[in-house]
């Protein structure tokens, strides 16, 4: 980005980068949910115990890819 345009678009207090942002925020928040969710509803069905805890870490991975924690 040129440096005409980031001074334009960090002078700006609506500027479309808001619009980007808030449209990207609210799909993390979503997929976040939605990872929270299928991490709650982890079973085991008849899988191996490391396939079982392999699939846990891999969504807890991926939270806090997201910058999410994650509690016990």
């Amino acid at each position: 980005m040129s440096q005409e345009i980031l001074t334009r678009a960090i002078g700006c207090k609506l500027s479309w980068w808001d619009k980007i942002h808030a449209y990207f925020h609210s799909h993390l928040n979503v997929k976040a949910r939605q990872l929270h969710t299928a991490l709650r509803n982890t079973t085991r069905e008849n899988c191996s115990i490391s396939d079982f805890l392999l699939r846990i870490q891999a969504l807890i991975d991926t939270l806090s890819s997201n910058g999410e924690t994650v509690t016990t």
